[in-house]
């Protein structure tokens, strides 16, 4: 057996990511995020990260949901962070996830009422919960 580089690990990540599988879909997000086995993308991160959250993935939802808080891969839009960070905890209510949402609120108090209708039609339109 030989050596394994890291441009083929990412490879394999990416065929299976690109299967659908929400699992690496999400490693392919962390990746591209660390660049460790490859070139640090924020943008393709995003993508991946995306793919998993539309899923329904409440890890993935809490991710993307700090990548536009914070504008990384997109643009940053705390109305859609918030949005999706409040989707992530109604879906897997992680008392740490939970908490950091509540702090986010308290720092951008005007994002909360376009983002609980960002929420609420997102829960819809992808028929989570």
């Amino acid at each position: 057996m030989g050596k394994v580089y890291p441009r083929q690990i990412m490879k394999w990540i990416l065929k299976l990511a690109n299967l659908g599988k929400i699992k690496w879909q999400i490693r392919a997000a962390k990746e591209y995020r660390k660049g460790k086995i490859t070139r640090r993308k924020w943008k393709k991160s995003y993508y991946w990260m995306n793919k998993a959250a539309m899923q329904g993935d409440p890890k993935a939802l809490f991710q993307l949901g700090k990548y536009c808080m914070k504008g990384l891969g997109t643009l940053q839009d705390h109305v859609r962070a918030y949005a999706l960070l409040n989707v992530s905890c109604a879906l897997k209510p992680i008392p740490k996830h939970i908490r950091f949402r509540d702090r986010f609120i308290k720092r951008h108090p005007d994002v909360k009422i376009p983002g609980q209708k960002l929420s609420r039609s997102l829960m819809e339109e992808f028929q989570w919960l």
